[in-house]
């Protein structure tokens, strides 16, 4: 599954939990790789809120949903793939309110 498919899901599973979530995230402020400024922490407040809110079981599980990338892609071009992915949804939903 390509990155921008892992943050669609992830986004989805925002819009279910938190609708009208990318409207408190201001472009350019999000990066997969900080527990601070991940999309989860933006939304959710935190990492671990996120994870127990949306009921992630496992680290393939936030993967699955572009809260992190795979173990075998834990590299900074990978991190950074899955943040510009996430910056889409975002675009995507913010403009199209």
């Amino acid at each position: 599954m390509s990155f921008a498919e892992r943050a669609a899901r992830g986004a989805t599973a925002f819009d279910r939990a938190r609708p009208g979530w990318s409207g408190g995230i201001h472009p350019g402020t999000v990066d997969v790789r900080s527990l601070d400024r991940c999309p989860a922490a933006h939304v959710f407040g935190s990492y671990d809120v996120a994870i127990r809110e949306l009921r992630i079981a496992n680290a393939i599980d936030a993967a699955e949903l572009g809260l992190d990338v795979y173990p075998h892609e834990n590299n900074p071009t990978d991190y950074l793939a899955l943040t510009e992915a996430w910056e889409n949804e975002i675009h995507l939903r913010v403009n199209h309110r």
